[in-house]
Order: structure tokens, then sequence, then C-alpha cells
């Protein structure tokens, strides 16, 4: 039977252990000064063998690359120049590492919505950027605003759709069409191929839709199950 005593027992065990637990706060050990950006991905950018963090500031209009380091404070701007872009009149929405361009150094792929819309349509588009980069910069020249490489609605899905180690990108094109975008060796725009069951065209996909799962892939006639 439960009783008062054993309710008081369970009370005490409970306080025993909060009293002992407790946790430490490291977020200056690791971050430094810089504890206003939000994690938003992770990678090795400069090839040393540790997991560097891409953060966004700046009211979602900064992404910045912090490096690790083997030392406190963990995480660190590059130094003299940080590795930042700032886009002014979008807000980012999310942030892929990767290589799209088959150098074997790391890109960085970042999503953006307009931070003023005018009509619904206008707030389902996302504008696509690929930032190259180098072992030691991005390229974030004057203008990179307005030279985005695919206008989509709703969110990208990041795949390898030739298998030639470069990443594509798989989602809904303006004209609400799934569509393939796929990547060369020369950072131009990506070729854009439709996916299609039999030359007839598929239903929209929803917005958002699953990242994580393609139930029924359809790709030039073969039906394939993909995870």
């Amino acid at each position: 039977m439960f009783t008062l005593n054993s309710a008081l027992r369970i009370l005490c065990f409970l306080i025993i252990i909060c009293s002992v637990s407790k946790c430490s706060d490291i977020t200056h050990l690791v971050f430094g000064d810089r504890t206003d950006g939000m994690p938003a991905a992770f990678g090795d950018f400069n090839s040393d063998e540790l997991t560097d963090v891409f953060v966004l500031r700046n009211n979602l209009h900064t992404m910045e690359i912090l490096l690790a380091h083997e030392e406190e404070p963990l995480l660190r701007p590059s130094r003299p120049d940080p590795l930042s872009c700032t886009f002014k009149e979008h807000l980012i929405t999310s942030v892929v590492p990767g290589d799209f361009d088959g150098d074997a150094l790391m890109d960085v792929m970042v999503t953006t919505i307009k931070e003023k819309v005018v009509d619904d349509l206008e707030r389902r588009l996302t504008y696509v950027y690929i930032i190259w980069g180098g072992a030691t910069y991005l390229n974030c020249s004057d203008g990179f605003e307005d030279n985005y490489m695919v206008h989509m609605i709703g969110q990208p899905l990041a795949i390898d759709f030739n298998q030639d180690m470069i990443i594509d990108l798989f989602g809904q094109s303006v004209r609400s069409r799934r569509m393939f975008w796929v990547f060369g060796k020369t950072r131009d725009k990506p070729m854009e191929i439709e996916m299609e069951e039999n030359s007839v065209p598929l239903p929209e996909l929803k917005v958002p839709h699953s990242h994580a799962f393609l139930g029924k892939l359809y790709i030039y006639g073969c039906e394939s199950n993909q995870i």
C-alpha cells in the first residue's frame, strides 16, 4: 500500500538525486564571447579533422563558420577575416555544408526566404544559394544575394542524383513540378531534370514535405523505395 511514509521516502530520494547531479554551463568554454549565434550545421570546413560549427547570427541574416580548436574556447571566428556571409533582404532558413562542385573542398548551401513578402505565393518561395568555399575563405562577393542558384517552393532535399560524388537537390519548382537540380564542376546553375511517371506529371509536394523518407521515388519509369 502506498502510504505517506512511502511518499516522503520517495521525495527525500529525489531531493538527494537532484542535489548530487548538477549541470555545468560550458557555453563560454565552447563559444567564448560569440554566444549570440544559433547553431545550424556541423562540418570540417578547413580539413583539420576538427568539427566546425555553422551558426546563424544577426537575426538570421548572417551565416558564420566558427572554427574548432583543441584549446578553450573550442569554437572561434576565423582570423583575420571572419568566414561569414550576410544577406540584407533575406532570412536564412537552413544551412547544408558539402561539395557542390567536385573540388573536394567544402561549400555551403544556404536557403533563404524574403524578409518582406507581398502575397502567399511569395511566402512559399525559397531561394537556394551556393557559397563556394576554399580551405580558408568563402566567396561572398558584393552582389551575391542577387545570384541565387535555385528558386523553388519549400525546402530542398540534398542527394547525389547521378552518383558523381557532387551534391544535387530535389524539390518542387516554382511551376509546382517535382524537380532534380544536378550540379557539375563548372559552378554554373544546375541542370533541371523533372521527375515524371511515364511522362505523367506527379501531384504537388506538401509544404513542408518530408526530407527523411521518400515513399516511392520514380526515376525514368523505375520504381524504388528510398530512405
